[in-house]
């Protein structure tokens, strides 16, 4: 295969999955969905880049391809504080809602 045939079908390749890539992204954000859900969709994002850095791409596709990885890496790990946050949120609204009853009580 020439250089221009392969950087060309590199190029294609990398092309389609970020469009698939935005379509799973848009799912994300656009609709309510369970956090489980959320999580999923993350890793089969991830999934995508990942087996995607087997395949003989061109060294500009795979390091584009590298970063964008990454970045859904960050993404889910923010996700995943914020799940954090508000669990622990609940906690304390929990145990204040029991000390309000608990100080009504006594």
């Amino acid at each position: 295969m020439s250089e221009l045939a392969f950087s060309k079908s590199s190029h294609t390749f990398v092309n389609k999955l970020l469009d698939l890539d935005n379509e799973i992204n848009a799912e994300i954000i656009g609709k309510d969905k369970s956090a489980e859900e959320i999580y999923q969709m993350y890793f089969d994002r991830l999934s995508l880049y990942e087996k995607s850095s087997i395949l003989p791409l061109n060294e500009r596709d795979k390091l584009l391809l590298q970063d964008k990885k990454e970045d859904i890496y960050v993404e889910l790990k923010l996700f995943k504080f914020k799940q954090d946050m508000k669990e622990q949120l609940d906690n304390i609204v929990i145990h204040l809602d029991t000390l309000k009853k608990n100080l009504n009580l006594g």
